[in-house]
């Protein structure tokens, strides 16, 4: 899969247990749906899933014929749209949910959703308190 932003082969990458495409030129990271929650939780595969998702994307990859520029690099389905996640403008295909972060984007992304979460949490709990005390 190529970079969107520098248009350079993505390598592929571990990060806390879950397979990542990144740039080795502008730090890009993509992610494929639902492994920024992955990540978020602690939703680590084990070695051996990683291994064979390796060389299942290695294969689709390279039965791609033609990449597009403009549209995502991993389904080449539709267009890339931006798309805002805790404040972080973010590129986002609609058909496959893929997520390109530039670099640092996901660290904003993985640090504004843990503080939220957090806050709701200790929110949460001080309601909970309040009522015990009635």
């Amino acid at each position: 899969m190529d970079c969107i932003k520098c248009k350079k082969p993505m390598k592929k990458a571990k990060m806390e247990g879950v397979l990542v495409d990144k740039c080795g030129i502008c730090g890009g990271i993509w992610l494929d749906a639902g492994e920024l929650e992955m990540l978020m939780f602690h939703e680590e595969k084990s070695q051996e899933e990683l291994v064979k998702e390796a060389k299942c994307e290695i294969v689709a990859e390279k039965n791609r014929l033609l990449y597009t520029e403009g549209l995502c690099p991993k389904c080449q389905g539709r267009e890339m749209q931006r798309y805002i996640r805790s404040g972080v403008e973010l590129d986002r295909c609609p058909a496959c949910k893929g997520l390109f972060f530039d670099y640092g984007e996901l660290d904003k992304v993985m640090n504004a959703e843990k503080s939220s979460g957090l806050k709701q949490f200790l929110n949460g709990l001080k309601k909970s308190l309040e009522k015990l005390k009635k």
